[in-house]
């Protein structure tokens, strides 16, 4: 295999992969395993996230590339 990356092989996949992303974009979030599908399904998200914090408001949560930022977004909102 040819493994020898040169600028303009960098760029193309760049390029590429940004088309891909500019194309899913507007639909990725939509997804089924990306949000909650229910209330009820946002309580127990909740109910876990409570369980595994003890409790304990304020946390400070940093999220960095971890998806959709569903949990992070579900954790802001309960302060």
């Amino acid at each position: 295999m040819n493994y020898n990356h040169t600028a303009d092989s960098t760029i193309q996949l760049k390029t590429i992969y940004g088309k891909y992303w500019d194309n899913r974009s507007s639909s990725f979030d939509a997804e089924p395993q990306h949000v909650s599908q229910s209330e009820a399904e946002t309580t127990a998200w909740k109910n876990i996230i409570a369980r595994a914090t003890d409790g304990r408001k304020p946390l400070h949560v940093l999220d960095v590339g971890t998806g959709t930022g569903f949990l992070a977004f579900l954790m802001a909102e309960m302060g």
